[in-house]
């Protein structure tokens, strides 16, 4: 029930009723932990398979190959966190579906 402001005369609507189905559906603790869980897992794997073609070689020639194994932790955790913190889900959906994109495309580009 909407209460009424006797300085000002204006409703005061709680903040769950201006809110649409998308907007509920966009919020809803699934949708953040499907995008914190199984999507930060699948695309921290898709970024490491990808960060072998952009990484430098190195000196010796392996740091292409070493370093998305040893940073694989980091990934997971930026992406793990990024996707709890994040306020708008669907900016977050948008990020995550890029970062896929880019590393879907660049792993067909030089595997192809």
């Amino acid at each position: 029930m909407a209460l009424q402001d006797p300085m000002t005369g204006t409703h005061d609507t709680p903040p769950q009723a201006w809110r649409t189905r998308a907007d509920r559906i966009a919020h809803h603790p699934a949708m953040r932990w499907g995008l914190a869980g199984p999507a930060a897992a699948i695309l921290s794997v898709m970024v490491m398979m990808g960060m072998g073609h952009w990484w430098p070689r190195g000196a010796a020639g392996v740091d292409n190959l070493a370093m998305p194994v040893i940073l694989f932790p980091l990934i997971w955790a930026a992406l793990f966190f990024y996707a709890i913190l994040e306020e708008r889900m669907l900016r977050g959906v948008i990020v995550f579906a890029a970062l896929l994109i880019f590393h879907i495309g660049f792993l067909a580009i030089n595997l192809g």
